[in-house]
């Protein structure tokens, strides 16, 4: 049981599901290529067992190929959750239940070795109250004095994080 303030909360209990695989929802817009060139590599790390796609594109359909079983072997791991607002906040907004507690968020833009991502699982596993990420971030002032997230190349250098 975590305390939070004056609550607790109860963690929901595992099932064997839980300590095996997890679910990726992945944000996505406008490059479908890049979007499934990312869910073909994802969909083959093992310990995944369903990819949900945050879909906020009214005007465009998604890429045919994700859900066609005969072009792609991984089709039945992929759902698409079609959204009515574009906003990269939707990642939160759940409207199909994912199989498994342990949930991975990811943009379609970043391919992450399945290693790494198994590895992050495992580290969770074993402290499923706490979060856990693979992209250290902090803020970066430009040359010209405006402001930017600063990645991994930028903190290693610095050892800064927000």
């Amino acid at each position: 049981m975590t305390e939070v303030g004056e609550f607790h909360l109860q963690l929901t209990p595992f099932r064997p599901i839980d300590y095996e695989q997890y679910t990726i929802r992945m944000n996505t817009w406008r490059r479908p290529e890049q979007l499934v060139v990312s869910v073909l590599h994802h969909a083959s790390c093992p310990g995944v067992n369903q990819i949900q796609i945050v879909w906020c594109d009214k005007e465009n359909e998604p890429p045919k190929e994700l859900l066609d079983t005969a072009t792609n072997k991984y089709a039945s791991k992929v759902v698409i959750e079609r959204h009515e607002e574009n906003s990269l906040n939707e990642r939160f907004n759940i409207l199909q239940e994912p199989p498994t507690l342990g949930i991975l968020s990811i943009d379609d833009d970043v391919l992450r070795p399945c290693d790494a991502i198994d590895s992050g699982f495992f580290k969770w596993i074993k402290s499923p109250h706490r979060m856990v990420g693979f992209d250290a971030r902090t803020h970066v002032e430009n040359s010209d004095g405006s402001w930017a997230y600063g990645y991994l190349s930028t903190t290693k250098e610095q050892n800064i994080y927000s």
